[in-house]
């Protein structure tokens, strides 16, 4: 391997890193990578479904600021989420229509 210039390498170092705070990114451990990539995967795959189980849309948080499902029911019963964009199954479980939950999060 060549040996390079020890200003050379801070020079590049410091062009690197002002261009990811140029463009607003970050770095993160490929661990953290791969367990957030798996799950944005698993939110894009749920949201090609008609409708949604409360329950996975709090698991995978898939509505801004929503984290439990006691929350999803509240919103349900004060009227965010209006009578079009949820139906309970014949088992009694809510479920939120995927049409909602992309205009939410946009």
């Amino acid at each position: 391997m060549p040996e390079y210039d020890p200003y050379t390498l801070t020079a590049a170092k410091r062009e690197f890193i002002q261009a990811i705070k140029d463009e607003n990114l970050i770095l993160i451990p490929s661990e953290y990578g791969e367990v957030v990539y798996e799950l944005v995967k698993k939110q894009q795959a749920l949201l090609k479904h008609k409708a949604i189980s409360a329950y996975m849309v709090a698991k995978y948080k898939l509505l801004p600021n929503v984290t439990t499902l006691k929350t999803i029911k509240n919103m349900v019963a004060d009227g965010r989420i209006s009578s079009s964009e949820y139906y309970h199954d014949a088992s009694g479980k809510l479920h939120i229509m995927t049409n909602y939950i992309k205009r939410a999060r946009s």
